[in-house]
């Protein structure tokens, strides 16, 4: 008995967290999509120009190694 109502909690668990993941896809706004797909957080999805980040300056002022 205890192992059926185990079996059962774990798999209302994956349900209900499979549900809310596809409705919180579903509430982001199209807009957001797009700005997301362009700025590198969902990676291959946007069709356009790729556009590079210049490196960043080095910190003269840090003390120490990383070595």
């Amino acid at each position: 008995m205890f192992a059926l109502l185990s079996v059962t909690y774990v798999l209302l668990a994956v349900l209900l967290g499979g549900y809310s993941t596809y409705l919180l896809a579903t509430l982001v706004p199209e807009d957001v999509l797009e700005q997301a797909s362009r700025n590198g957080r969902f990676s291959g999805l946007y069709d356009g120009p790729v556009e590079h980040a210049t490196p960043a300056a080095a910190d003269a002022t840090a003390s120490g190694s990383a070595f």
